[in-house]
């Protein structure tokens, strides 16, 4: 779950590859807008990794608007073999001009929080004008 102190255009997330040398997952990825459960976008995709880097891109087909102070979620699902995963992360960050929040998903049904997870980062522009 997260919040942004900014309008954003998301083109994309980040995502962990496999720790077990090349391995092919099937992953969806959505994001929901919290107050009302639906989905903004979806992206489905095989992702195909291997041993020469940790993390990969999903882009959406379309940028997805994030409006400052609303909360929305990530979901994420990913089939396949064992992943690397991040941990130690910040519930809280400022990039390019943007503090985004971070809490933990109602949509997680597994060690997913702010601080351990699948998704190390978010691809986003910052939408020019009065924000």
């Amino acid at each position: 779950m997260f919040s942004s102190s900014k309008d954003v255009f998301i083109h994309g997330v980040t995502v962990y590859g496999s720790c077990q040398g090349a391995g092919i997952y099937d992953a969806v990825v959505a994001i929901k807008e919290g107050s009302i459960n639906a989905d903004k976008a979806i992206k489905r995709v095989e992702l195909s990794t291997d041993t020469n880097e940790k993390v990969y891109e999903i882009d959406f087909d379309t940028p997805v608007l994030i409006e400052k102070g609303k909360q929305y979620d990530i979901v994420l699902t990913m089939k396949g073999p064992a992943s690397y995963y991040g941990e130690k992360g910040k519930s809280e960050i400022e990039c390019e001009g943007v503090q985004f929040k971070f809490g933990k998903s109602k949509y997680s049904d597994n060690t997913t929080n702010e601080g351990r997870g699948q998704l190390p980062g978010i691809i986003f522009d910052v939408i020019p004008g009065p924000n």
